[in-house]
């Protein structure tokens, strides 16, 4: 099957995207762990209701902490291997320009500003970059 070349790229966002949320899961449950134990603390007679409720609460973190480790391990290879991918263009620019826009994150705007160019001249060199990654993936699979 054949790897679209913008799509692979664009993967590395969408795996960030699922570890801040991730990480948001995450606050949640801690805030909410916190508040449990923050109102039952002012109540004299502790009920084992809500003991057991904080130690769920408690195991759905260490899960969920546990999945996120799992996930950002995943996100790291996937990004180091597209990374890989990218550095195997030999015009410096379209390195530059594809590693700023996938990996960075950045517009092009930014982007040939940053590099002194017209954003017309870094749309012409994403696209052939995009063309030479399609080809160095359609030889590696």
């Amino acid at each position: 099957k054949m790897i679209d070349a913008k799509k692979y790229l664009e993967e590395i966002e969408r795996y960030n995207s699922v570890i801040e949320n991730k990480l948001a899961e995450i606050d949640q449950l801690k805030s909410l762990a916190t508040s449990i134990t923050a109102a039952t603390s002012d109540t004299p007679v502790q009920s084992s209701g809500n003991s057991d409720r904080i130690g769920k609460i408690v195991a759905d973190i260490a899960d969920k902490e546990d999945e996120l480790n799992r996930l950002v391990d995943k996100l790291v290879d996937k990004k180091n291997e597209r990374i890989k991918i990218i550095e195997q263009l030999e015009d410096r620019l379209q390195y530059t320009v594809l590693h700023k826009r996938y990996v960075n994150l950045m517009k092009f705007e930014d982007i040939a500003e940053e590099q002194h160019y017209s954003s017309r001249w870094i749309l012409k060199v994403h696209s052939k970059g995009l063309n030479n990654i399609q080809n160095i993936l359609n030889s590696s699979h």
